[in-house]
């Protein structure tokens, strides 16, 4: 059984996934082109949403475009489209995106279940100050 099934990475902590759904948290807020666009995220206009989210190249844009196909916020939820827009983001350096990323490989959700890419990339968004990253590498550490 892989270390995923096994449960070692696993936090057992939503509050990411919690603020994000309701809008509350952000990762590298939005700059002041995007403010307007985020304001519409957070009041549930997800298609406003995702039509100007589209019009930005940001890692922040990036990375709330792979939270809404993963979720299922104004568009069907696709864990591979999700996976792309994560991986965009995490090339202009968001560790945010980096920490969502790894966890579709943990699942195998849109990729290919991947435990190396996936310590991987816990470590690149560790370095980068991911408290959560941080956490699981620990609990790796000791198992």
């Amino acid at each position: 059984m892989s270390p995923v099934r096994q449960g070692l990475f696993q936090l057992g902590d939503r509050s990411h996934d919690d603020q994000i759904q309701s809008g509350e948290s952000f990762p590298d807020v939005a700059t002041m082109q995007t403010a307007p666009t985020v304001a519409a995220y957070r009041q549930s206009d997800f298609k406003t949403a995702m039509r100007e989210f589209k019009a930005f190249d940001d890692a922040t844009v990036y990375y709330m475009l792979g939270v809404m196909f993963e979720k299922g916020n104004g568009t069907k939820s696709d864990y591979a489209v999700a996976a792309e827009w994560y991986r965009k983001s995490s090339e202009k350096g968001s560790s945010a995106a980096q920490y969502r990323l790894v966890r579709l490989y943990e699942r195998g959700l849109g990729v290919e279940e991947n435990f190396d890419e996936a310590v991987k990339l816990y470590r690149i968004s560790a370095r980068q100050g991911y408290a959560d990253a941080k956490l699981v590498l620990k609990r790796l550490e000791k198992n």
